[in-house]
């Protein structure tokens, strides 16, 4: 298997999976469980290298069976995965895109301190506020985004330390 091999070659400390992780147009919409179980075989190939992961579903993976609760639940079955929920609400909403979050990356020497972030931004699948297209980051990530730079302290000389992913570009 073409993944097996390359993270054996690479051997990466953590892998950021930016969607499409399935193919919902190779999807005879007959079969059951086509996203859980094709995340299930990337998740047991990482699993076996020991490496954690972080991911944001593309849009192919909402052409598949599994909506974004239902994706969350299976990572959240695997260890290894660092995809998070994130409960911030703007104006009384949640976001409107749940796979937006950000993971710390720790000193390796003081694992108190915190070295980087790793920021993560779900961009759903389609229609970018009512433009059509792919969809986009929305008002509600960029603000959640600003409250969470807010929150590093000023004098923290990592504070601009990070890198983001996401599926659609900006």
């Amino acid at each position: 298997n073409m993944i097996r091999e390359l993270v054996e070659k690479e051997r990466p400390d953590f892998i950021s999976i930016t969607g499409d992780i399935v193919s919902g147009q190779s999807w005879d919409r007959r079969q059951e469980r086509f996203w859980e179980l094709h995340h299930h075989n990337l998740a047991k190939v990482l699993k076996e290298a020991n490496v954690p992961w972080g991911i944001v579903p593309g849009f192919h993976d909402f052409e598949a069976d599994a909506n974004t609760e239902e994706m969350m639940r299976f990572e959240g079955h695997h260890e290894l995965s660092l995809t998070r929920h994130n409960f911030y609400e703007h104006y009384g909403e949640g976001l409107h895109h749940q796979f937006t979050y950000v993971l710390p990356v720790h000193n390796h020497r003081n694992t108190g301190a915190i070295d980087a972030r790793i920021y993560f931004f779900g961009t759903g699948r389609a229609d970018c506020l009512g433009a059509g297209g792919n969809d986009c980051i929305r008002r509600d990530q960029i603000e959640w985004f600003k409250d969470e730079s807010d929150s590093i302290p000023a004098d923290d000389p990592k504070r601009a330390n990070g890198i983001a992913f996401m599926h659609h570009a900006l």
